[in-house]
């Protein structure tokens, strides 16, 4: 059985992992039988690689942020809300 990576396990890659990762559980995905346990868990996999790189560009701004501003905190959803990218 092909096991389920959380987002939590997939941040701790880096981009070429990740992206590494995403490439080969899509050619599992075409040999796995429809509405199979290996075939959610892909699926599932491939949407957290999808979330994990899409927030990567977002954690950096922030980061970029508080080093201009001097910010010790803000919030990612902040940043989200008022469209700061």
């Amino acid at each position: 059985m092909i096991a389920l990576f959380t987002i939590f396990e997939l941040e701790q890659l880096s981009d070429n992992q990740l992206n590494h990762l995403h490439h080969i559980l899509n050619r599992l995905l075409m040999t796995t039988e429809p509405n199979s346990p290996d075939r959610r868990n892909i699926l599932a996999t491939l949407e957290n690689i999808e979330i994990v790189l899409g927030q990567k560009p977002i954690q950096q701004i922030r980061q970029n942020w508080i080093k201009c501003f001097g910010m010790k905190s803000i919030s990612s959803r902040m940043l989200m809300h008022n469209r700061v990218f």
